[in-house]
């Protein structure tokens, strides 16, 4: 029988843990974000954040950091979440797995357990197959991550710049999208670190580049291909 926690019926199709295969993930340029805590509903806190995201998205499909799922991810009660969703996690050595939790109506919430050492590419946030721009909400449940980011290049071959590099510990929070950037995302540490995503839209691959060198002003980034994280 799954561990994971029990999903609340929601309008949205909630698929429980399904297992997906190791692939590079991604994160954001990542945004401190503040709201008042929510009323905690019956139920655990997992229960409450989904049926709550399920309702945030009904209410408005009009994405940006101002959007409903950034004030609900900022007001959890991170340990709680965590003590919950970890068992619905899957771990590689030296790889990052992604887990789908939620397929909702226009959005889908992942859950990310990185290995230490584990790194996503650079990437930019774009469905590969319809070109749709997707946005990206994320709450660190468990450990920390460096996010390094670079000015969005505006095409393959163009110059892309190094813009910064932060630690994002457990319960931060942030969002992105292409108007943001583009960026990777790793677990430099020696323990095991896990994040939520609440992706708007679901997306099944998005761009990939090759990793321009962190110390020069600016450098040549070819386009890689597309990649699923």
């Amino acid at each position: 029988m799954s561990n994971c926690p029990r999903l609340v019926r929601t309008n949205s199709a909630n698929l429980g843990c399904v297992p997906r295969p190791s692939c590079p993930q991604r994160s954001s340029s990542f945004t401190h974000l503040k709201c008042r805590p929510a009323p905690r509903k019956d139920g655990t806190e997992w229960e409450s954040l989904s049926q709550e995201l399920a309702n945030a998205f009904l209410i408005t499909a009009r994405i940006s950091e101002a959007h409903p799922a950034a004030a609900l991810l900022s007001c959890r009660d991170v340990e709680s979440l965590r003590r919950e969703l970890a068992p619905c996690g899957r771990w590689e050595e030296g790889a990052y797995t992604r887990v789908k939790l939620v397929a909702g109506n226009g959005y889908d919430v992942m859950l990310l357990c990185w290995s230490p050492g584990s790194s996503s590419p650079v990437h930019g946030h774009s469905d590969a197959a319809t070109e749709v721009k997707s946005n990206c909400f994320m709450l660190i449940l468990e450990g920390e991550l460096t996010e390094t980011q670079y000015a969005w290049p505006g095409g393959v071959g163009r110059v892309l710049g190094f813009t910064s590099q932060r630690k994002l510990v457990c319960g931060t929070t942030g969002y992105i999208n292409d108007s943001i950037g583009v960026h990777k995302v790793a677990n430099t540490s020696a323990k095991r670190a896990i994040s939520l995503h609440v992706y708007a839209p679901g997306w099944t691959a998005a761009p990939t580049y090759d990793e321009p060198s962190v110390d020069a002003a600016g450098c040549l980034i070819e386009d890689t291909g597309w990649g699923d994280f």
